[in-house]
């Protein structure tokens, strides 16, 4: 039995729980604590079929004959073709889907939950490195958030000239800061700056630095 023959079966199982909905353009019929589609979605033929907690949306499929697409519009849709990918990918990983369905809304799936963390990058919220003196064993502090989860906090310190001087991974305190501590020393460590990337479950990273200070 192949997949596309599967699901025309599970959407005819869809219509008779349904029962006489009858689709138009732009309609949409909602059935609740639907079990037999509850993970369940996707597109067959001209129906979209969602899953939102315990409620199953049917909708027809939005026409996009002769429309074009902006450069911008097109970036969006790879990003949420990515984002649908990423979202297969937590429902095969029972430790992932587990964390995802923890950090879901009401009346959101884990689904639904693991495609918004794609689409929204973590923030860095401050740098704090009034603790570094260019000592080994000074430290640095970062406030950095996301919906579900920060994954990893790498912090690198850049000389004047643009050179690296170490590079490593943050550590994450009880207080929810995220600290890095020095492991070399860096005698001319005035004007040197800063930089930290943050990275959430799905892999988006933002970067942000900050020049260091002294006197």
């Amino acid at each position: 039995m192949t997949f596309e023959f599967k699901k025309i079966l599970v959407f005819v199982t869809i219509l008779l729980y349904v029962c006489k909905t009858n689709l138009k353009e732009n309609s949409m019929a909602v059935s609740r604590s639907n079990l037999v589609v509850k993970n369940f979605h996707g597109k067959v033929g001209n129906i979209v079929l969602r899953v939102f907690g315990n409620k199953m949306v049917m909708s027809a499929l939005p026409s996009t004959r002769n429309r074009k697409w902006s450069e911008a519009q097109l970036e969006c849709q790879d990003r949420f073709r990515k984002a649908t990918k990423f979202g297969h990918k937590v429902l095969g990983d029972a430790e992932l889907n587990l964390v995802y369905k923890n950090k879901a809304k009401e009346n959101q799936s884990s689904w639904n939950a693991s495609i918004s963390d794609f689409l929204l990058k973590p923030k860095i919220e401050t740098i704090d490195t009034s603790k570094y003196k260019g000592q080994e064993g000074d430290t640095i502090k970062i406030e950095a958030y996301d919906r579900v989860k920060v994954a990893s906090v790498i912090v690198m310190i850049i000389n004047a000239l643009g050179l690296q001087i170490e590079n490593g991974a943050a550590l994450q305190i009880p207080t929810g800061q995220w600290v890095y501590k020095v492991s070399s020393e860096n005698p001319d460590w005035k004007g040197n700056r800063v930089v930290v990337r943050v990275s959430d479950l799905p892999g988006n990273v933002v970067q942000a630095e900050v020049d260091i200070g002294g006197t």
